[in-house]
């Protein structure tokens, strides 16, 4: 991780306003910034028909990291296309937790098309803080919102969800270059390319840009197309670091979406000297 010395930097009641990818500097200039808390709820779709997209009826509740923290005016939900397009999906929330509803009858009136085999949804929530200043959850440039130190804050959730259309786990489409589309661990930026390697018929690996760079092999549940990572070694980044493991977290945003050519996965990070580094998500879409 490029960034790996300011985790130790991380202030439990504040995050910057600019992210740090933008100026590894800590500025003077602090923000208290809500940090938006995403829960799928299992009783309703996990997943987008393929035969019946518009039959889908999603349920996920929207809270935050610090509850007593008020300062913020509202959020907007908001979800993105395919990794495209955002529309407000519910404005001016601004009692939390709340509970919201999302069909797809709605997305397909949103955009303004029928949701195709290779549709996906990522819902995030934009806050408007009490100042006025907006913190959207998909920014144009692609980077994060949010300091990636946030991860190693106990006990912390997704910050965003996705929905994606099922289709049946190929195991040939996993291989060949990836480009990336998020990694909050920040080895990459979004639209880098990374090679990823077949195993087998429910695994596949790739590498993080760390040295001694080993394979990281996911596992795929074809049933279910759930990510799991079980804890390895993968790299260092340098003397004085030491030993850098990963294995995944139970989370909604580990799958594999075939009909996008895409997975995601959410893993602990730590290091045999410096300890647990939090969790972070990685997506990655076949180029």
């Amino acid at each position: 991780m490029k960034n790996i010395i300011y985790s130790f930097l991380a202030i439990v009641t504040l995050v910057t306003s600019c992210r740090k990818s933008d100026n590894p500097v800590l500025p003077d200039d602090l923000l208290r910034v809500p940090i938006p808390q995403f829960a799928i709820d299992s009783s309703a779709d996990l997943t987008i028909s393929g035969q019946d997209p518009a039959s889908f009826t999603g349920k996920f509740t929207l809270g935050q990291y610090f509850t007593a923290d008020h300062a913020y005016q509202s959020f907007d939900v908001v979800v993105r296309k395919s990794g495209g397009e955002v529309k407000i999906l519910q404005g001016n929330v601004t009692q939390l937790p709340s509970t919201i509803t999302v069909t797809g009858e709605q997305l397909e009136s949103l955009f303004g098309s029928a949701i195709e085999s290779t549709d996906f949804f990522d819902i995030g929530a934009d806050a408007i803080l009490a100042g006025g200043q907006k913190i959207e959850a998909f920014p144009a440039d692609g980077l994060p919102s949010y300091d990636p130190n946030i991860a190693t804050f106990p006990n912390l959730g997704p910050t965003s969800i996705q929905y994606g259309v099922f289709c049946t786990y190929d195991a040939s489409i996993y291989k060949g270059n990836f480009v990336v589309v998020q990694d909050d661990w920040q080895d990459y930026h979004a639209g880098d390319v990374v090679p990823v390697t077949q195993i087998d018929d429910t695994h596949f690996s790739f590498e993080y840009a760390s040295l001694d760079a080993q394979p990281i092999i996911v596992e795929v549940d074809p049933v279910t197309n759930a990510t799991s990572i079980a804890n390895q070694y993968f790299g260092n980044y340098g003397a004085g670091f030491g030993n850098f493991f990963i294995q995944s977290v139970t989370s909604g945003n580990n799958v594999v979406l075939p009909c996008q050519e895409s997975f995601s996965v959410v893993s602990n990070i730590s290091s045999d000297a410096l300890g647990d580094f939090g969790n972070y998500r990685i997506v990655m879409r076949k180029q």
